[in-house]
């Protein structure tokens, strides 16, 4: 549940924010999602019942490690906390790793995704197999650190050339736990291979202080260093998902890249600490693991889900590999430097918003497929919609490389073979791609030519809502094999452009200033009939209401003239609707300033921008002022809005205590509330209020206040200290409420539920009833005098007596014994 949160994979499913219900269990799924590890699965555990976990090579042993590993992609969820992201997935495609290379290619033109939680001993490695335990080091005598790390080897490349092979085949693997590993205390004893060419295992005396430490830049080891595969490094648990970048932070042990030419390496995070999921003690038993081999299956049992939602919003058609991985990288919520980085590749995997993107494919986002040919240039115009920045990625499953000569340390040699680029233009501005310094690897993201990778992104978080923006695509040097296929992703897109407004003549009446929000706007000297001021933005918050002023001119005479506001809230092209007509001023026949104050609709979408437009014509009646066309004299004003969500914003998600059912009467009953913080900035002291009622009318109203900070995003538990009377055979309804001082979103202030109290038990035969809301057991009966209640039918004593008896005692074996 954790991972699933994390990840935001859970909106996913049935009851999820996006109306969903995705859980792997779509029959064209069969048989296309597949696992190597280091042993048997464990498939008579209770959360693989009536699934299929194919062993294809024989193996026996049990490995605790491809079990847990298993359970993140496809348990059932019988114990919640360790409900696999593909739940209903019917199987695996599971093999050891020691073949691997050769299975996969074997198996590859099935499969869609498949999962390596492994990666080859790199650097220090703590060996627990020998005894005594003992630090080992994998770099060659010598050097200061392995040459392995970054490397790009022959089994990364023959990983590449599996899925250039398989253009619709996935492999998700495992950044790698190197820097969890960091050697003995200089001085210890360490063990190494015995010479350059002799990889005997040897004791080496005491480490030197010039051998690294596994515990910088550049510490990541094959396959997951193939360009083609999705590299996935761990992240610290947000059971609430991330709600700001600084909420993600890196697991201590995660590898990070880069590669030794640079390339961006992991691709992408997921949760991989304390991880909740299937163990091998009993077919009922959990364990919880660390470490990037359990952020792995966390992102290739959620990626598996979107390919499940492609293929039912495109006639049973899935994506090709380059499009989910383009897809997933894409919709990444960032983390750490802003872009991409070398720890966190392009972020924390947000698996919400890489579903969104593909229910507005076609609208307000694009997916598409295509190939280049050689010397070949193509283009798409596309008008941002606001709804977030303009981000255009291509991706391609790149041609194997070839390997770097075995044994030389950091070698830079670029391993890209076929180069394409990406680049939006607007007017005279081309934007470029993101690219990083391998040689200052801690630097953000700059933009540039990307001669590395084989996933280039533009982004442009100042795009304007209604403009019109050229994505071009083209390529450097000679493609291999003629032609390249490529997928490009888009958002922000899909807007409509914003009719024209201006003056007829440039002449007397002008805007000299805007001032709203966070803008403030003076007007250089002369007159014009249209300014473009999309250059600055408003930022504007869900349900505020903001002061406006409007201050006028002249460059000749003064004229009566009428201003108009227009804000496009549903940021749908026009400001056509209602509402969004914002200020009309009385008829001003000097150079003054116009006032009044706008409400921002607690419903505007948040992260999102659009435009407003200030009109001023000179005229006396109101009518003559349009958001559209050409008018006399005045002028026109553009400018962009940010909508963003409100700081305060507290929630109640719903009522945790009591329950439904199964309540018995209960004269200090307590009421637990579970309380959301929706909006950007920490909330406490909220007053919440919890009225009860039943069929004869209100029992009582309860007035407190939670006072502890809840952070955004995050969700708290309050039991509040009043109790009230629940009486047996009743049922009551519950309503609580939030009123914090200054929510001004109160669509999501109150829950409510009805809870039903047990009748009161009828004295006779013997009966238990497990009271939910008192976590306590109800035992009643007769006999021929007082009822005495055991533990166990062996017992001596009882544990107590009584016709009515309440207990906090578990029962053994679900039984209760009487006497």
């Amino acid at each position: 549940i954790v991972a699933a949160a994390t990840t935001q994979t859970s909106a996913l499913y049935s009851g999820g924010s996006l109306g969903l219900n995705l859980s792997g269990s779509s029959t064209g799924l069969a048989g296309k999602l597949g696992i190597w590890d280091g042993g048997k699965i464990y498939p008579t555990h209770q959360e693989f019942a009536g699934k299929n976990v194919l062993m294809l090579d024989g193996d026996t042993i049990l490995s605790d490690h491809s079990t847990h590993v298993a359970g993140t992609m496809i348990a059932k969820g019988v114990y919640a906390p360790a409900k696999g992201m593909s739940f209903g997935a019917s199987g695996l495609i599971a093999y050891n790793f020691d073949n691997d290379a050769s299975e996969m290619a074997s198996k590859a033109a099935s499969l869609l995704v498949s999962n390596h939680s492994y990666g080859i001993v790199c650097g220090w490695s703590y060996n627990t197999s020998v005894m005594p335990n003992r630090w080992e080091w994998y770099g060659l005598p010598g050097d200061t650190e392995d040459y392995k790390f970054g490397y790009y080897s022959s089994y990364a490349q023959s990983f590449d050339q599996i899925a250039y092979n398989a253009p619709y085949y996935l492999v998700v693997v495992a950044a790698g736990n190197s820097r969890g590993e960091t050697g003995p205390a200089v001085g210890e004893t360490y063990y190494g291979y015995q010479s350059r060419t002799d990889r005997m295992i040897v004791n080496k005396g005491a480490r030197p202080a010039t051998i690294s430490s596994n515990n910088g830049f550049d510490v990541m080891e094959a396959p997951a260093l193939a360009k083609n595969v999705l590299a996935v490094g761990a992240i610290n648990p947000l059971p609430f998902g991330p709600a700001v970048a600084a909420d993600v932070s890196i697991a201590s042990f995660s590898s990070i890249g880069a590669t030794d030419d640079g390339r961006i390496k992991p691709d992408i995070c997921g949760d991989g600490v304390n991880v909740i999921s299937v163990g091998t003690a009993a077919a009922d038993a959990y364990v919880a693991m660390s470490g990037t081999s359990m952020a792995t299956p966390n992102v290739s049992g959620s990626v598996f889900l979107l390919q499940e939602y492609f293929a039912q919003k495109n006639s049973g058609n899935f994506m090709r590999a380059a499009t989910l991985k383009g897809l997933v990288c894409h919709t990444a919520f960032d983390a750490g430097n802003a872009g991409p980085d070398y720890i966190y590749g392009w972020g924390l995997l947000n698996a919400a918003k890489a579903a969104q993107a593909i229910t507005d494919n076609g609208v307000k986002s694009i997916i598409s497929e295509n190939t280049l040919a050689q010397g070949q240039t193509q283009t798409f115009n596309v008008i941002a919609s606001g709804s977030g920045p303009l981000v255009a990625t291509i991706s391609w499953t790149d041609p194997a490389g070839t390997p770097g000569t075995v044994g030389v340390v950091d070698n830079p040699a670029i391993k890209l073979v076929n180069d394409l680029d990406i680049r939006i233009s607007q007017s005279n501005t081309v934007f470029m791609p993101y690219i990083l310094d391998p040689a200052n690897p801690a630097a953000a993201a700059t933009t540039g030519d990307n001669i590395r990778d084989n996933i280039e992104q533009v982004y442009i978080a100042n795009a304007v809502p209604g403009k019109s923006y050229t994505i071009s695509v083209n390529h450097k040097k000679t493609l291999s094999s003629g032609s390249q296929a490529y997928s490009l992703i888009v958002t922000g897109a899909g807007g409509k452009a914003y009719c024209v407004s201006a003056a007829a003549s440039t002449a007397d009446s002008k805007i000299t200033g805007v001032q709203l929000a966070n803008l403030n706007y003076t007007a250089a000297a002369g007159c014009t009939s249209y300014t473009n001021n999309t250059n600055l933005t408003a930022v504007l918050e869900q349900g505020v209401t903001y002061p406006l002023t409007v201050s006028l001119g002249s460059c000749g005479g003064n004229f009566n003239k009428i201003v108009k506001v227009f804000v496009d809230f549903n940021a749908d092209g026009d400001f056509e609707d209602a509402g969004e007509l914002v200020a009309t001023s009385a008829v001003i026949n000097d150079n003054a300033s116009f006032s009044t104050p706008i409400l921002v609709p607690s419903s505007v979408a948040a992260d999102t921008y659009s435009l407003m437009r200030v009109v001023t014509t000179e005229t006396s009646d109101p009518a003559a002022v349009t958001s559209c066309g050409t008018y006399a004299k005045g002028e026109t004003q553009d400018y962009r809005v940010n909508f963003v969500k409100s700081t305060k914003d507290a929630g109640v998600v719903s009522i945790i205590n009591p329950a439904i059912t199964g309540n018995c009467s209960n004269a200090t009953q307590q009421i637990t509330v579970r309380l959301h913080n929706y909006g950007s900035a920490a909330i406490s002291t909220i007053p919440v209020v919890v009225t009860i009622t039943n069929p004869a009318g209100t029992v009582t109203t309860i007035n407190e206040i939670y006072a502890d900070a809840i952070l955004p995003g995050q969700e708290q538990d309050f039991t509040l200290n009043t109790t009230f009377n629940t009486a047996a055979g009743n049922n009551y309804r519950i309503t609580a409420t939030s009123n914090l001082t200054g929510d001004t979103q109160n669509s999501n202030n109150q829950a409510a539920t009805t809870v039903t109290i047990n009748p009161a038990p009828v004295l006779g035969a013997l009966q238990a009833v497990n009271c939910v809301n008192t976590n306590s057991y109800l035992l009643t009966g007769t006999g021929d005098g007082t009822v005495f209640w055991y533990a166990n039918a062996t017992d001596a004593l009882p544990f107590a007596a009584g016709n009515s008896v309440n207990t906090i005692r578990t029962p053994t074996n679900n039984n209760f014994y009487a006497g």
